[in-house]
């Protein structure tokens, strides 16, 4: 096809151009800070050196990526030539990088941003693609490729590239020059080394250190042991953290031989890294901050919009010391850091340096909320008004999530609102799924700008993937998940974060990742009219190829679909009083169906999909990130609800009974063995004081009572027991809890907590009571939880003694602290004044 005033580089299969590079390739670009080696891993872990030669780039490599994929496209290689072997022939000359030529036409381009570049065709005989650094160069050939040659690089991998076969190749006669938005563009928490490398075509480029990095200033190898007062005092005593990788901990900010100590390796590194520009500043990811007296000094006690103490004065004036001293040395670098946590806000006090560049953090799907897009877009502004460059950090998160999350409006909304009040860099965690088709893929094209038609990119993007008679159905698939998040998600208790903060005291800044209320949303015909649309697309796509990538999605969307169905049948029967043998039947059912499901789901994500470099989640654990994500109490409650008909039911006992020793399920097997030791009589618990026998009038041994005792009361008494002639009521308790105070020794093995439960009368809609298990460290520490936060809560009978339970694996570490003991733990919630609750039988049994 001849496309008017264009110029024909490939011309029915022949060759009329060449590409033309200079003699020295690399000689006049400008060094660029990158995303290089170790970079792409956003905590700097690396790649081996074999992987850094793919993230190497130089001219002469992105001039051979040119003449791949118009070969890709046109079966014609294009000879690549330095400038000084170019013979003065017919053939047209696309220059690549600082030729003779692109110096003459183009003198000003050292002055253009390191990833601005400039496309010039109106030359019939010259074509430009140039740049002031390799990144530029690259960009430019992507413009080049996508613009003239149909190129689209829609997921990581050969099958994500989408190249249209033409034995011709036109190039129209223009004038293009563009640059990035954001001048700092990064996606991160990708799997190898294929997205990274799809990211690239897509013009990521991330170029400011800013993550989490004060523990790499100090590393505790070597300062715990010369210096140990550059840790954090707690308590009295200082922490020391027990090795390099350790981030549980802030430096002790207010020593001043711990800022010379600072500029001194800051400089050491910027000696050694003369391409680095930046330098991260970032704090730790723990709110372990000094409590030494020089530090409470300059803390101060007021609270941030998060809920954390505001720390920010305290910490600029750190960095400022710092940037400081490193700038005398090596003027003209930079420091990223993180307004995170405790540095959410700008400081009050101190006028940071220039040289800063903060990355403010937040979950901007929460703008769906119109009051926390107003107060995030306030402080937004407050952080301008202080700084010279600020950036933004998001959280796209996609593998931790049970059904595709995707806001593609929403998102495109933000980025521009970002841009348009003055953001220059824009991060995000990603943890792709790439079950969520071209999230990512647009929001790197909505970071280099944040103008372009929204709705044109996802419909070429339906077309590229399935071809034009299966894009509505792969559409219509996308824009149901959609609407899902940006509306009824957003009406969840777990977008509004009306949840248990039991290992936080603040609100968090992106949306809990580790809770899965979202689910709450989604209905049975959302997943059935899912797996219609997929199948649809899959039977449109035209070419083998597009079958391919139709199947990708089916494949993805069964991990969806399990842990929707499997959520959704858990919580089936727990609104329904079981009051009946058929009805408990039926809880027991739906319990185990959720158990198998949940298991295969869990299977598919940690096996499968692990093989895969595509459907691999990039942790490779992200499943399990959680008890709630790993669905490890989803039908537990449902399973539970029917066991005070053990005694009635033959044929409840044969079924728990036979699972106990049959199922394939581990999990399952254990729950039914815990079902039939607390139906042994011989069976005895290892916490003690179970029936709250032993104790001094109101009180309980070895047990404590949490509640307001303004409004409410938790007592023992003799008005109701279960087992014995005690138990503890509890009366208009809106929040509390009963916690022993035995030590429960504790090892790795599988454990499981119980209590009865009487409700004399009903109570209201948003009543529960639930038993959990803490592990604990030597000192009497909590650690990381092993349990849901709240599990699911049957409908209680009235008037009768309930059951509740739970059942967890335990490991002898967590997160490298040695466990010692359990803590038995009986929490209330939402009972309205008097409402009221009897509590017996609270144990542990150790299961095996």
């Amino acid at each position: 096809m001849v496309i008017a005033n264009s110029i024909r580089i490939v011309q029915e299969g022949v060759s009329k151009a060449i590409i033309v590079i200079p003699d020295n390739p690399d000689g006049n670009i400008r060094p660029s800070d990158i995303d290089h080696v170790g970079y792409p891993d956003f905590r700097g872990r690396g790649y081996s050196d074999d992987q850094a030669k793919i993230f190497h780039m130089s001219v002469q490599k992105e001039a051979q990526v040119l003449a791949e994929y118009i070969a890709k496209s046109s079966s014609v290689v294009l000879a690549i030539k330095r400038e000084s072997e170019a013979k003065k022939d017919i053939l047209i000359n696309i220059h690549i990088g600082f030729t003779k030529l692109v110096k003459k036409r183009e003198p000003h381009i050292s002055d253009l941003d390191d990833d601005a570049f400039i496309l010039d065709s109106t030359d019939r005989e010259n074509i430009i693609i140039a740049g002031p650094t390799c990144w530029a160069i690259k960009f430019g050939i992507c413009e080049f490729l996508e613009r003239y040659v149909g190129i689209r690089w829609l997921f990581p991998g050969v099958d994500g590239e989408d190249v249209p076969k033409s034995n011709t190749v036109n190039v129209v006669c223009e004038r293009i020059e563009q640059k990035p938005a954001f001048f700092s563009r990064l996606l991160s928490a990708f799997h190898g080394i294929v997205p990274h490398i799809w990211a690239r075509f897509n013009r990521m480029h991330g170029r400011i250190r800013f993550h989490h990095g004060l523990y790499r200033v100090f590393p505790p190898a070597i300062y715990t042991k010369t210096h140990p007062h550059f840790f954090p005092m707690q308590d009295g005593v200082r922490f020391l953290p027990p090795d390099d990788a350790s981030e549980t901990w802030q430096p002790c900010l207010t020593s001043e031989e711990g800022v010379e100590e600072a500029i001194k390796n800051i400089c050491a590194y910027f000696d050694e890294n003369k391409q680095a520009g930046s330098y991260s500043l970032g704090m730790n990811d723990s709110p372990l901050f000094c409590r030494c007296e020089n530090c409470e000094a300059k803390m101060g006690n007021r609270l941030n919009f998060l809920g954390c103490r505001d720390l920010s004065d305290y910490y600029f004036e750190w960095c400022n010391k710092v940037v400081k001293g490193v700038l005398e040395r090596h003027p003209g670098k930079y420091f990223g850091c993180l307004a995170y946590a405790e540095l959410v806000e700008p400081p009050k006090r101190t006028k940071i340096d220039k040289h800063i560049i903060p990355f403010m953090t937040y979950d901007r799907m929460q703008y769906a909320d119109s009051n926390l897009r107003a107060i995030n877009m306030q402080k937004t502004r407050e952080w301008l008004g202080t700084v010279g460059t600020l950036g933004w950090y998001d959280y796209f998160f996609g593998a931790p999530f049970s059904v595709p999350r995707i806001y593609f409006h929403q998102m495109a909304e933000f980025i521009r609102l970002g841009y348009e009040t003055g953001v220059k860099a824009f991060y995000a965690e990603a943890y792709p799924n790439w079950g969520e088709g071209p999230k990512l893929y647009l929001a790197l094209r909505l970071m280099w700008n944040p103008y372009i038609n929204v709705d044109a990119i996802l419909e070429e993007w339906y077309v590229r993937m399935v071809g034009a008679d299966a894009a509505e159905y792969l559409a219509k698939y996308f824009r149901l998940w959609e609407e899902f998040w940006s509306k009824r998600a957003t009406e969840t208790a777990w977008f509004h974060q009306e949840l248990e903060l039991s290992e936080y005291n603040k609100k968090f800044d992106f949306l809990n990742d580790e809770q899965v209320g979202y689910l709450d949303a989604v209905r049975y015909e959302d997943i059935t009219k899912s797996r219609q649309l997929l199948e649809a697309a899959y039977e449109n796509a035209e070419t083998e190829l597009q079958k391919h990538r139709a199947k990708l999605f089916l494949r993805t969307f069964e991990f969806y679909e399990l842990s929707a169905l499997a959520y959704l049948k858990g919580k089936s029967t727990l609104a329904k009083v079981v009051s009946s043998e058929s009805q408990a039947l039926e809880a027991f059912s739906a319990g185990i169906e959720c158990f198998q499901m949940v298991d295969k789901r869990n299977t598919m994500a940690l096996e499968e999909f692990a093989r895969d470099p595509i459907l691999c989640h990039p942790n490779g654990n992200d499943v399990n990130r959680s008890p709630e994500n790993a669905g490890k109490n989803w039908g537990e409650s449902s399973i539970w609800s029917a066991f005070d008909w053990y005694s009635k039911s033959a044929q409840l006992r044969e079924q728990i009974a036979y699972l106990a020793q049959k199922s394939e399920s581990t999990r399952i097997r254990r729950q039914m063995q815990f079902m039939l030791m607390l139906n042994n009589p011989k069976t005895t618990p290892i916490s003690m004081n179970p029936c709250f026998e032993e104790g001094t009038g109101v009180t309980a041994t070895d047990w404590k009572f949490v509640y307001d005792t303004q409004t409410s009361m938790i007592l023992r008494t003799k008005e109701m027991a279960c087992t014995g002639r005690f138990s503890i009521l509890c009366e208009s308790v809106n929040k509390g809890s009963l916690q022993s105070e035995m030590e429960i020794p504790a090892r790795a093995g599988t454990y499981g907590a119980v209590a009865r439960v009487f409700f004399p009368n009903r109570v209201s809609k948003g009543t529960k009571v639930w038993v959990t298990m803490i592990p604990l460290n030597s000192k009497g520490q909590k650690l990381r939880r092993f349990l849901p936060v709240i599990p699911d809560f049957a409908k209680p009978r009235i008037g009768d003694w309930n059951t509740i339970a739970t059942i967890g694996e335990l490991d002898d570490e967590i997160r490298g602290e040695k466990v010692k003991s359990l803590q038995l733990v009986i929490n209330l919630r939402g009972f309205e004044p008097g409402e009221k609750l009897y509590i017996d039988s609270a144990a542990i049994y150790r299961v095996c």
